[in-house]
């Protein structure tokens, strides 16, 4: 963004470039916290016997999926 867009537009771009590094750090930590719930679901779910796992219809190659659905979504 050029200082001559910034200023047509009401903004410095100083305030333009702390708006862009505020939404960057935002999706960072919100990409960690989704990493660490997906961990911590992935290790949950290793640590279920396999009786448990049999219970719920899951296999063991699948549990890394599951966990990521649970967490992400997709």
């Amino acid at each position: 963004m050029t200082n001559a867009y910034a200023s047509m537009h009401g903004r410095s771009l100083a305030s333009t470039l702390d708006v862009g590094v505020a939404g960057t750090v935002d999706r960072l930590r919100t990409a960690w916290t989704k990493y660490v719930a997906y961990r911590k679901t992935l290790a949950e779910l290793r640590g279920l016997p396999t009786r448990a796992l049999r219970d719920l219809d899951f296999n063991r190659g699948d549990l890394a999926t599951i966990a990521h659905r649970e967490v992400y979504g997709h």
